[in-house]
Order: C-alpha cells, then sequence, then structure tokens
C-alpha cells in the first residue's frame, strides 16, 4: 500500500496491477473466463472511511470501475 501513496498521480499503474486481487484470480481462471477486461489505464482508489469525507489509508486502493466484455462471436 505504501507503494501505491507514494506514486506520481501521472504515472502508470501498472506496477500495481499485478497486486490485484480480481486480477489475480482471473490469471488463475477460476472465473470471467470467457471475458476480457477493457484497459485500467486510470489509478485504483481508496474506499472512504464511514461517514467521513476521507480516504480510510489503512485499506489497499482498488479498481472499482472496471469493464468485462466478452465477444459475440467468442465460441464457448
Amino acid at each position: 500500500m505504501e507503494q501505491a501513496d507514494t506514486l506520481n498521480p501521472r504515472q502508470e499503474f501498472l506496477s500495481l496491477i499485478k497486486h490485484d486481487s480480481l486480477r489475480q484470480q482471473e490469471l488463475l481462471k477460476r472465473f470471467l473466463t470467457d471475458f476480457t477486461e477493457g484497459t485500467l489505464n486510470f489509478p485504483p482508489t481508496y474506499k472512504l472511511l464511514p461517514f467521513q469525507n476521507e480516504f480510510d489509508h489503512s485499506r489497499i486502493p482498488g479498481w472499482t470501475d472496471r469493464i468485462f466484455f466478452r465477444s459475440q462471436n467468442q465460441e464457448l
């Protein structure tokens, strides 16, 4: 998590994607096997603290707005 806090906002966040839990499960073929994920070209985000307007830096940031798609021509 400290690594995410020190990255430059303009920097690519590709180095963090390998630690993303959804990406790890996808690579293990545990789910979403028929789908392709759109490019993650935006930084991960933090959750807000309950009833506050502050980020919860005790949690690992993540990508919450993700798009998965499947081609109609793709064989199942």
